[in-house]
């Protein structure tokens, strides 16, 4: 079985560019409706204005990551004693650590889960109001 070839590296600005281009060769064939054409450049400006800042896709993800928290710490010591001292240590308080750790574990599961809720009704509010604001005729 073959590989096939991977998807061309594109930065955000060569990626709308590459979208552009294909939009202007699309607008010279006469079988693409232009309200469709108009719908798709919509689109393509709306996903790739937004800044690496206001990307909350990626936000969420890493929020979601940064939940995830690994509660057993590192054992290893240069120290004939130490590891098993620090063994006993995680032991001792790893119940204690792994309730915290639970408890930020679901703030984090919480406040993905609020944040998604809030940017799907934002995205329907955008529609909404976009919808209103198109001429009737169109």
């Amino acid at each position: 079985m073959t590989e096939s070839a991977p998807p061309p590296a594109l930065d955000h600005a060569a990626f709308h560019a590459a979208v552009s281009e294909h939009l202007a060769a699309d607008r010279a064939a006469p079988s693409w409706p232009a309200a469709e054409l108009a719908r798709i450049d919509e689109c393509v400006r709306r996903r790739t204005s937004r800044s690496a800042a206001s990307n909350l896709a990626a936000h969420l993800r890493a929020l979601e990551d940064a939940a995830d928290i690994d509660i057993d710490p590192p054992t290893e010591s240069s120290r004939a004693a130490g590891r098993g001292v620090k063994v006993a240590i995680s032991r001792a308080t790893g119940w204690y650590v792994g309730h915290v750790a639970a408890q930020v574990r679901h703030l984090g599961v919480a406040t993905s889960r609020a944040m998604r809720a809030t940017a799907t009704r934002v995205d329907e509010l955008e529609q909404r109001v976009r919808a209103l604001e198109e001429p009737e005729g169109e």
